[in-house]
């Protein structure tokens, strides 16, 4: 699940902010280095279900601009 800093810290601006890129390219950059991580540590890639975590660690805005691309997500930024 894609998630910055922890539960207690993840609603800070530090961990919100995705800068000039779309939210959804940095957040599946970001899954894409996990899923990369767990597939060298053993675990089978059919095994792993990418989750953008909506709500963690992303303004309102963010999350619905990530919803929105949802299909760019998963044909881009995750391969």
């Amino acid at each position: 699940m894609h998630m910055r800093g922890t539960p207690q810290t993840m609603q800070q601006a530090q961990h919100t902010e995705y800068g000039n890129t779309k939210v959804w390219r940095t957040v599946g950059s970001e899954l894409q280095l996990q899923a990369d991580a767990a597939v060298a540590a053993g675990i089978p890639a059919w095994s792993i279900i990418p989750d953008p975590g909506i709500g963690f660690a992303k303004t309102g805005s963010a999350n619905i601009e990530l919803l929105r691309s949802l299909p760019q997500l998963r044909q881009v930024a995750l391969q």
